[in-house]
């Protein structure tokens, strides 16, 4: 495949594009939930403004009669690395902050197939352009952090998205109850015949022997299997409660790609000087 023309565009013309991304979502070998245009329109309603995110838009072919064959959400922004200023791109929904953070997973480029490393190059040759520093390719954050429907930006995002999934019943509040006891509340999206566990909260009992977590996802399993679900994906993370109740596994990545530069290598060696400072301290 020939080199690609990219086209930027503000997310403000989610409108006009998204009939395009929901056609190559459909075609996409690996589609996702999180990659799907509800997910996407939730997530620019509430972060677009405060990120200006951009619409890449790739196409091939005569201008006048061009096909597109990817697309893509950029944030690019400017954030302090300890004492030295870095410029950051996200790739699609990433990139909020960490207290409002909601966990994007199985981030990728959206392409037609075969046309995926044509689209991967014309993207870093785009980046070149933007004089990046680093990219920030898939944010996940282990989960069960206290608190993450404090933030107002968080709670905003999901009251949206549930409002918008649930008319398809493709969110599912699950309570978990005996007697008049509240065990535990499991927030799960349902997609492609499975139920994807994202949030959860649960009664703490004081006696550790008793694993409510545990109780709580099993039922939930069994509940989604009498349902006729295929499946119930714990998403990202390696919590022991993961490993105890799953039963196959598959591999996902954090991949970052700096520009090598004298800035970043200053702060490369800032942090190993750091490392080796703890690791002195540790031993004294």
């Amino acid at each position: 495949m020939k080199g690609l023309e990219v086209q930027s565009h503000p997310w403000t013309e989610w409108s006009r594009w998204s009939p395009v991304w929901s056609q190559l979502h459909e075609g996409a070998a690996e589609a996702s939930l999180f990659l799907t245009t509800d997910w996407v329109e939730t997530w620019l309603e509430v972060f677009g403004a405060a990120l200006q995110s951009r619409i890449l838009v790739f196409s091939e072919g005569d201008p006048k009669e061009s096909r597109v064959v990817g697309i893509c959400l950029l944030s690019i922004q400017t954030q302090w690395a300890g004492p030295i200023r870095v410029r950051r791109a996200y790739l699609n929904t990433s990139g909020e902050l960490e207290a409002d953070e909601v966990c994007s997973e199985d981030n990728a480029l959206l392409c037609r197939p075969g046309a995926e490393d044509a689209v991967a190059s014309a993207l870093a040759a785009h980046l070149q352009t933007q004089d990046w520093a680093s990219l920030h390719n898939a944010s996940w954050n282990a989960r069960g952090k206290t608190g993450v429907f404090g933030s107002p930006v968080y709670r905003d995002f999901h009251e949206r998205l549930i409002r918008r999934l649930l008319p398809s019943r493709r969110v599912a509040l699950l309570e978990i109850a005996t007697g008049d006891l509240k065990l535990a509340v499991l927030y799960n999206f349902v997609y492609a015949g499975a139920s994807l566990f994202y949030q959860s909260g649960q009664h703490r009992d004081p006696d550790k022997r008793v694993k409510v977590g545990l109780v709580a996802h099993a039922s939930a399993i069994e509940h989604c299997r009498a349902a006729g679900l295929a499946r119930y994906d714990f998403l990202a993370s390696d919590h022991q409660y993961k490993k105890s109740l799953a039963s196959a596994s598959r591999p996902q990545s954090w991949l970052v790609f700096r520009k090598r530069n004298a800035k970043l290598e200053t702060l490369n060696l800032l942090r190993k000087a750091n490392r080796a400072l703890r690791g002195q301290r540790h031993r004294d």
